[in-house]
């Protein structure tokens, strides 16, 4: 029995030591950044689309407002066909 008690105890010591020396290999420090490190901006966004003298005519500004209306009611027929299904009810089986 003492034997038992002794090998469990190794055991239990064995074990701590094994635990403290795997969480202090895993403790590393997160790199800290400052304003001055980081590194500017190398890309220039896409300005095809930005409203110049050239394109905010009647017709095109017309063209515009039926493309953003046609997007809309693609949209709201999408979202009465995903309603359709969602409110879906089985048919009674008599």
């Amino acid at each position: 029995m003492l034997i038992a008690v002794v090998v469990v105890l190794v055991l239990l010591g064995l074990g701590t030591y094994a635990y403290k020396a795997y969480k202090t290999t895993k403790q590393v420090q997160a790199p800290t950044q400052t304003a001055e490190a980081m590194p500017s901006p190398t890309t220039v966004p896409d300005q095809s689309n930005t409203v110049t003298p050239g394109n905010n005519t009647d017709t095109q500004l017309d063209t515009d407002n039926a493309n953003v209306q046609k997007s809309l009611n693609d949209l709201n027929s999408d979202l009465n066909g995903v309603d359709a299904g969602l409110n879906d009810q089985p048919d009674t089986l008599q």
